[in-house]
């Protein structure tokens, strides 16, 4: 039989290699896998005769394998993986990015991909303690486009998932403050008029400003 028979021990993304070396005077090759390490129920994946094979697509649990060489002689022995790979939920996004304040309550909020995430979940609160999170998004994407807020602070927390379940959260401890605009600059009145019609215009706000309040007093 082969002598070496490589799995790994984790995968977040179901898919991954199974090796072995090559069997003295083997003519081709049986990889069989299985649910639980007595190999109960084990099914044939691979015949052929290569040193290798691509597992794709695993769900949540934990799989076996063991490879036997044949020749027109017959089969070897199984060489048998003790251990087994683990599908594992991904690992928690590296980062989430909020900005600090915004002026137009709309912003977006972004954060790290991870591998193996089939999608992730963003969730929002008024409180850093997030006791009362809303989710916000669920979907393939990296970032969420947050429109419409108003004056308070926000805080997000974001978690990659897969099919075996969720990773663990990555929280924005800042949160995005919703502030006021700043007054316009400048403010442009001519200091007489004969027909008492004249125009009065002043400079835009800086971001932020979603209209305008003029007042006018003698």
């Amino acid at each position: 039989p082969p002598t070496v028979l490589i799995v790994p021990a984790t995968s977040a993304t179901g898919n991954y290699q199974v090796q072995w070396n090559t069997g003295t005077g083997a003519a081709q090759y049986e990889l069989e896998e299985a649910n639980n390490a007595g190999f109960a129920g084990a099914s044939q994946v691979y015949l052929g005769p290569n040193l290798f094979y691509n597992v794709t697509g695993k769900t949540g649990g934990h799989w076996f394998y063991r490879v036997r060489s044949s020749n027109a002689g017959g089969q070897s022995a199984w060489l048998t993986d003790t251990v087994g790979c683990q599908i594992t939920v991904p690992n928690q996004p590296a980062s989430i990015t909020v900005p600090p304040q915004s002026a137009t309550g709309n912003y977006t909020v972004s954060w790290a991909a991870v591998t193996g995430a089939t999608g992730y979940f963003l969730q929002e609160d008024t409180s850093a303690s997030f006791t009362t999170a809303t989710t916000v998004y669920n979907g393939t994407n990296t970032s969420h486009n947050v429109t419409g807020k108003t004056t308070g602070t926000w805080y997000y927390r974001v978690c990659a998932y897969n099919l075996v379940g969720n990773s663990p959260w990555t929280v924005d401890t800042v949160g995005c403050t919703i502030v006021a605009p700043g007054a316009p600059p400048t403010i442009t009145v001519p200091p007489s008029s004969l027909s008492g019609n004249y125009t009065v215009s002043w400079t835009a706000s800086p971001a932020g400003a979603t209209s305008y309040d003029l007042e006018e007093d003698t």
